[in-house]
C-alpha cells in the first residue's frame, strides 16, 4: 500500500521512501547466542512492557520506556505473559517447533546498534560475530521491497 502512492521512477522519491522505511544508519550483523541468552534478550525486551493488571486504558509500555529498544525475534514462537513479573514473562519459546534449549546455540541477526551494545542487552555485544554486512539495513529493506 505504501508503494502504491509513491512515484518510484524518480531517484529522489526512492531515497525519501528508503529514509521513511528505516531512518537509521545501522548495518546488519549476525551473532551466535545460547538458548539462555536468547531468552535473556527477550526478557529484557519484555521488561519494557507494563505488567497487565486489568486497569482500563493502561499504556502497553512502562512510562518513559525507550520503545525503540523493544525487540521481537522473527523465526521463533513465544508468548509474553504480562501477568508475570519482569524476568519471568517469556514462555513457550520455540524455534522450528522445538523448545529452545539453554545450552544450544542459535544464529541471530541484529542491527549494528544492538550488536555493539545499544539498548543495554549484555549478551549481544559479547556474542561471537558470524557476519557483518557492508550494506545498511535500509538498503537491505529497499532491495527486498523493490
Amino acid at each position: 500500500m505504501l508503494l502504491a502512492h509513491q512515484d518510484l521512477d524518480h531517484p529522489t522519491q526512492v531515497s525519501r521512501l528508503r529514509l521513511k522505511l528505516y531512518p537509521y544508519e545501522n548495518t546488519l550483523g549476525v551473532v551466535r547466542l545460547s538458548g539462555s541468552q536468547v531468552k535473556q534478550v527477550l526478557e529484557k525486551s519484555a521488561s519494557l512492557l507494563s505488567t497487565y493488571d486489568f486497569t482500563h486504558g493502561k499504556a502497553l509500555f512502562e512510562p518513559g520506556a525507550p520503545t525503540y529498544n523493544f525487540d521481537a525475534l522473527g523465526g521463533a514462537e513465544y508468548t509474553l505473559d504480562l501477568l508475570q513479573p519482569v524476568g519471568h514473562r517469556v514462555t513457550n519459546l520455540r524455534v522450528k517447533d522445538e523448545p529452545v534449549r539453554d545450552e544450544k546455540t542459535y544464529t541471530v541477526a541484529v542491527n549494528s546498534y544492538r550488536e555493539f551494545g545499544g539498548g543495554g542487552y549484555p549478551a549481544i555485544p559479547t556474542a561471537p560475530r558470524m557476519f557483518q554486512s557492508p550494506m545498511s539495513v535500509r538498503d537491505h529493506i529497499a532491495d527486498w521491497i523493490m
